[in-house]
């Protein structure tokens, strides 16, 4: 009978830093090392090419030089990132389905919905000051550039990331059911959340956006007054999501694809072609993109 290959536990050092139950021995056969190996691989050349490595860490330097991954022990890529003081490396596959997370092996969300409510609530506690937050933030480890990470909080962070499947889990029942989901001020503009700053957001887009803000050091006031004008905005009514210091207007657009949503959008796009304002729209699935829009920014 032919048997797959058996696979070793995980990494000793790092097992430690998450609950017991968060990986069954399935799961963790998907990125623990197997026991035996059949055959090498271009490892070299695989840590070198990942795209992962910068996803999750967006300002990294890779050192080209091969290590030991610090959660499964493949050879892996070292890099160095502004978030930790020391060097790092983790292997193009624990990258990869830190991205992704697990799949969701049973074909049901129970199994993959309860590991990642561990994973969630932990991951708001370690990084997002125990608020809510939107899963495309998953992508980056998020650390204050003022604080650096130890290595061994990194692992954790990367560790937890891997137990959430991505895009198929109800997320506002995650929130719910880790209570991460009773901060909202339920108000007649709907709920209203609270960012790390104390400015108050509509959506948990906009205290992703926020929060970014606050972390990065990136001046911001919360909604400005769009300029007057006689056929666009002629009581001043008009109001941004953020201005920054240097003057550039920044809107979240929520319902981009409602009707009546779209035209206001197009006629604040139109407005700030007209006064020559500099003008940012994000939409929702630029929240795990924010570093690379407002690196002119982080920069400074």
């Amino acid at each position: 009978m032919i048997t797959g290959p058996t696979f070793r536990p995980l990494n000793p050092a790092v097992a430690s830093l998450v609950p017991d139950t968060l990986f069954e021995a399935a799961e963790l056969a998907r990125f623990a090392q197997p026991a035996h190996k059949s055959g090498e691989e271009p490892t070299a050349l695989l840590e070198r090419l990942t795209t992962h490595r910068g996803t999750l860490f967006p300002d990294h330097t890779y050192l080209d030089t091969i290590g030991t991954c610090r959660i499964c022990e493949r050879p892996a890529g070292e890099f160095r990132a502004s978030l930790c003081a020391q060097t790092l490396a983790y292997c193009h596959r624990c990258l990869a389905v830190a991205v992704e997370g697990l799949p969701n092996m049973a074909g049901t969300p129970t199994r993959a919905t309860a590991r990642a409510e561990l994973a969630v609530r932990a991951l708001a506690d370690d990084e997002f000051g125990g608020a809510a937050f939107v899963e495309s933030q998953l992508s980056a480890i998020h650390a204050d550039p003022q604080h650096p990470m130890s290595p061994t909080d990194i692992d954790r962070c990367l560790l937890l990331r891997i137990a959430i499947t991505r895009g198929q889990l109800p997320w506002t029942h995650i929130l719910i059911s880790t209570g991460l989901a009773d901060e909202g001020v339920r108000l007649s503009r709907g709920t209203v959340l609270k960012a790390a700053d104390g400015h108050l957001c509509l959506s948990l887009q906009e205290k992703a956006v926020d929060d970014f803000f606050d972390r990065h050091c990136i001046g911001h006031t919360r909604e400005p007054r769009y300029p007057f004008d006689p056929e666009l905005n002629p009581n001043t009514r008009r109001r941004a999501d953020w201005i920054l210091e240097d003057g550039t207007f920044v809107e979240m657009w929520g319902m981009p694809k409602d009707p009546a949503y779209a035209e206001k959008m197009r006629e604040k796009i139109e407005l700030a072609e007209r006064h020559r304002l500099s003008l940012i729209g994000l939409t929702a699935a630029d929240i795990g993109r924010l570093n690379e829009i407002f690196a002119p920014w982080t920069a400074k």
